[in-house]
């Protein structure tokens, strides 16, 4: 066994040249893996060991180390031979190297003769052949990086301490270019990093000048405000508010300058085409060493459609609370664990209860909102979802409310969690106005019913008027008037005039159809129908008409009803009686006016009544159909006058003080066409005479068909008579094909079998697109009765009639055939 002491100081230098060398090719290689061979070569030859070795640290705990040779140098010039050491993790403290963890640790070397060190180590090393060893840590960066170790097979070298100090400066500077490697990879990857991510993220990047210029911007950032190019970018001036008129610059760098960084900061930016990017920003300044701004760097995100959707969002919940506000409809919720109940805002305004209260503190305290019964069927409807968990229905009613009782529709969802409810929601609607539409529907249902028989009452009935005041007319003419005989025929007829207003009524109630407008002076019948009204009444008219008083252009029929119905109404609201003022005068109605009508002539009709009045919350309803607050009342006075006078486009407003009275105004527009003379209480006589025309007469009953004949034949016409639009088709087609044809047309409006008057005249038409035709029918309300030029017809004639009304409306269109 050879022995080595101390060595000579050729030899150190020979070391010390060698780590200089060492510390050059260091130097002028790239990659740790060309240089760190060569090193341990040299080294290794300087310092004539067996082995020369460098050791990475895998991983590192409090007590141990995971290491695993990477760098192997083994001398060629061995006397014995020298095995590799593979290349394996080895747990250091594990596998006997403690000593040499608490070494490194303290940035001790490990160094002597191995015979000398514990048995544990010596086990291990006399396996690789190893007599003497000196091991260095290499630090990295502060950190524990490896070890550097040098073997001597085949001496036992005593390493002294300048030996020891040389071999710790070679480690020292390996350690340091280990770490300026490191360094460079960690730069090099960080730059690597940096390029990727600038170049291939999705979100902006930037950095700017603290005067506004753009100085880097990723491709992503040039998409984004549709530039093509980092030239073209950099032409704008961020700190020019016209250009980014949306952007706050200023505010910007007010913000980043009060800590340095800026997060989340959202803002508008102005895009290349004009077109605005809503982006949210973070940012960071970039000083230089005294602390001079040198740029901002920073990303942006392009938050456009998220503030949209926001935007959509907020405006939903917006729409969401007006739905629920016009439905009625709010949403609840029931935690059962808590016990806490939410409510939307609509609900509070349906339970009538304040927001500022806050919701119900419990159940029960809802459950006393609600009828006595409704309370019954909310409790069962609540256990019954807790219980099995399902959807809910019913109908309840709140306790009154100012008088008001509301109806409410709740529906109940259970949410569950592990089969178990854990808490309730729901929806409540006010369905209080729906369910008084429904009511009045089925009303309506029923006077449509009603309004059916009674228009199949009133037709059939004018039929039968139009016979009866035909013949009575008809005999009167065969009387001298000073005959007994003749003023009983008066009474029967102006009886029968009587039953034809009657049915007029009866017509109107039945379709509420549209007016059949005549000119006409409404003074005899506004006094008429007021004074049918209080008749047998403690209640006094008093009449204020003007003897001047302009015509109006309206349906007698319905213009009476509608007096019938305020007369009615105020008659009602003076039980004791009192005075009833009635009036009526021209008056024009300019802009200057304080009235809510179109400007222009009128005829006011007012009544006036001394009655008890109207409550002012009551008033915006009282045209409201079904509206009453009288026992027996229909609530259908109001709402039908309303209806007619608005169909004369006219105006009707209630105006009342409670305790005093009440006022209707009634403003109908002035007819200023010169009204057709009245015809005399005397009826004309109507001679015989020779043929004036031809007239073609369709009834399909067989007393009119021969009344019109009688007249129309007394009067000088040829009448031929048909019971239906069929045959009237075949007269009149017959009589077009020869030189006897038809002058005028009589057609009843509905025949019950076969076709009627409408659509007889559209096949008339196609005969002869020049007839002259007379629609005529009991149903004074149809709207073909009211528009009968829009359908073919040239004149209307209502039943029941007078025989001199059917000759002259036959004359007056014959004079028009004439004039044309």
């Amino acid at each position: 066994m050879t022995f080595h002491t101390n060595r000579s100081e050729k030899q150190i230098l020979e070391t010390i040249l060698a780590i200089s060398h060492s510390a050059e090719i260091l130097a002028n290689t790239d990659t740790p893996k060309k240089a760190i061979p060569k090193v341990l070569e040299e080294l290794g030859k300087a310092t004539a060991v067996s082995r020369v070795y460098l050791y990475k640290v895998i991983s590192q705990t409090n007590d141990d180390l995971v290491v695993r040779q990477i760098y192997e140098w083994i001398t060629d010039n061995s006397s014995i031979p020298i095995k590799s050491v593979p290349s394996r993790n080895v747990q250091m403290a594990k596998n006997g190297y403690g000593r040499w963890v608490d070494a490194f640790l303290k940035r001790d070397a490990v160094f002597g003769l191995v015979k000398d060190f514990p048995k544990s180590e010596i086990q291990m090393l006399d396996v690789q052949q190893i007599q003497s060893i000196c091991v260095f840590p290499l630090q990295v960066n502060g950190k524990m990086y490896g070890f550097i170790g040098f073997d001597d097979c085949e001496s036992q070298r005593i390493w002294n301490q300048i030996e020891i100090e040389t071999l710790k400066t070679a480690a020292n500077i390996l350690g340091s270019f280990l770490q300026v490697k490191q360094t460079e990879v960690a730069l090099r990857i960080s730059e690597d990093i940096f390029k990727n991510i600038f170049l291939n993220s999705t979100m902006g990047l930037y950095r700017t000048s603290p005067d506004g210029q753009v100085l880097m911007a990723n491709p992503a950032l040039l998409e984004k405000l549709g530039y093509e190019n980092l030239e073209e970018l950099q032409q704008i001036d961020l700190n020019d508010h016209e250009t980014n008129h949306c952007y706050n610059r200023q505010e910007f760098i007010n913000k980043i300058s009060e800590s340095g960084i800026i997060r989340g900061y959202e803002t508008t930016w102005t895009k290349k085409d004009g077109s605005l990017i809503h982006i949210r920003e973070s940012a960071r300044i970039v000083k230089d060493k005294h602390d001079n701004i040198m740029y901002f760097e920073g990303s942006i995100e392009d938050i456009t459609e998220q503030k949209y959707a926001e935007d959509a969002l907020i405006e939903n919940r917006k729409l969401l609370k007006e739905a629920q506000k016009i439905g009625n409809v709010g949403n609840w919720e029931f935690d059962i664990a808590s016990g806490e109940i939410k409510w939307s805002e609509q609900v509070y305004h349906i339970f009538n209860r304040n927001k500022n209260d806050g919701p119900p503190s419990s159940i029960d305290e809802v459950y006393a909102y609600f009828s006595v019964e409704s309370r019954i069927r909310m409790k069962e409807n609540l256990q019954e979802a807790l219980k099995d968990g399902k959807k809910k229905s019913s109908e309840y009613q709140l306790k009154p409310y100012n008088d008001e009782v509301k109806t409410l529709y709740g529906v109940i969802f259970p949410i569950l969690s592990e089969d178990k409810v854990v808490k309730l929601r729901g929806i409540i609607q006010d369905i209080t106005a729906l369910k008084k539409t429904e009511e009045q529907m089925i009303k309506t249902q029923k006077l449509e019913s009603v309004g059916l028989l009674a228009g199949g009452i009133a037709h059939d009935f004018n039929n039968l008027l139009t016979g009866i005041l035909g013949n009575i007319a008809l005999a009167k003419l065969e009387l001298d008037s000073n005959d007994s005989a003749y003023s009983i025929l008066d009474d029967a007829e102006s009886a029968t005039v009587m039953a034809k207003d009657l049915t007029s009524q009866l017509l109107t109630f039945s379709s509420g159809g549209q007016p059949l407008l005549k000119p006409t002076d409404i003074k005899d019948i506004l006094t008429s129908a007021t004074n049918m009204v209080i008749k047998n009444s403690n209640t006094h008219p008093e009449f204020n008409l003007n003897s001047d008083l302009a015509k109006v252009k309206v349906d007698p029929a319905q213009i009476r009803q509608v007096f019938y119905n305020l007369t009615l109404n105020s008659e009602q609201a003076m039980p004791n009686g009192g005075k009833l003022r009635v009036s009526a005068e021209n008056i024009k109605i300019s802009d200057q006016v304080d009235i809510p009508i179109r400007t222009g002539s009128y005829v006011c009709i007012k009544i006036q009544d001394e009655g008890v009045g109207i409550p002012q919350k009551n008033l915006p309803k009282i045209f409201d159909p079904y509206y009453t607050t009288k026992q027996t009342g229909s609530g259908l006075g109001l709402a039908t006058a309303y209806s007619i006078v608005k169909k004369h486009h006219g105006y009707l407003f209630i105006n009342s003080v409670l305790g005093e009275g009440t006022t209707a105004e009634l403003y109908l527009p002035e007819f200023k066409e010169p009204i057709e003379a009245v015809a005399s209480e005397e009826p004309k006589k109507i001679e015989n005479k020779k043929a004036l025309g031809k007239i073609l007469v369709m009834d399909d009953e067989d007393f009119i068909r021969s009344l019109a004949s009688r007249v129309l034949s007394k009067a000088g016409f040829e009448v031929v008579t048909v019971t239906d639009g069929e045959s009237a088709l075949l007269s009149y087609k017959q009589a077009y094909n020869s030189t006897s044809r038809f002058d005028i047309v009589i057609l009843d409006l509905v025949v019950p079998e076969g076709l009627g008057g409408k659509e007889t005249i559209d096949q008339l038409r196609h005969i002869d697109p020049y007839v002259k035709a007379i629609v005529c029918s009991g149903y004074s309300n149809d709207p073909i009765m009211s528009f009968y030029t829009q359908y073919g017809f040239s004149a209307v004639l209502s039943k029941p009639y007078k025989p001199e009304e059917l000759v002259d409306i036959v004359k007056f269109l014959l004079k028009q055939s004439t004039k044309l």
